[in-house]
């Protein structure tokens, strides 16, 4: 989409994984508009969670905040997109983050995998001392007078908030 938005050529001197293996990502960078950059990605980058399994279990999950660490002074902002799966990309991406939101379906079997990434965010912000934040919980594909719809949203709304889980510092 960003390619046919921007008409931008999107092809980076090094794929994501190519950066990411090398443990430089300033070669994936591509520029979309004079205010906006993006690290384009390919199906390539499934290869790199076996790539890092001889890493050590705890050094994995923080290969990726090393690597942006380099690059922050650059951007105002970083917005990461990661597929609502747990994985060693995912972890990674998230002890990246500073903020953090959770997109929700109102469907239960969307609202139960929500309720495990958040018991996740907190183990993983135990583990590694991390100090990111939930900011949100985004709801998509809500009928606002859909009974379902109406049932999630409030036990969304009342474990995220009764656990306080959206307190900033």
């Amino acid at each position: 989409m960003m390619k046919e938005t921007y008409k931008a050529d999107l092809k980076p001197e090094l794929s994501l994984y190519e950066g990411l293996l090398g443990g430089d990502l300033s070669k994936s960078i591509v520029s979309v508009t004079n205010q906006i950059d993006m690290i384009p990605t390919d199906w390539t980058l499934s290869l790199w969670i076996g790539a890092v399994e001889k890493v050590s279990r705890v050094k994995r999950n923080i290969l990726l905040p090393q690597m942006l660490s380099k690059l922050k002074q650059n951007y105002d902002y970083i917005f990461i997109d990661v597929p609502p799966t747990i994985n060693v990309f995912t972890n990674n991406a998230i002890m990246a983050s500073d903020f953090i939101s959770i997109v929700l379906q109102t469907q239960k079997q969307s609202y139960t995998s929500s309720l495990k990434t958040a018991t996740h965010l907190g183990e993983l912000r135990e583990q590694y001392n991390g100090s990111f934040q939930l900011v949100g919980v985004i709801l998509y594909l809500m009928k606002p007078r859909a009974k379902v719809d109406t049932e999630i949203s409030a036990q969304a709304k009342d474990f995220f908030w009764r656990r306080g889980l959206f307190k900033l510092n």
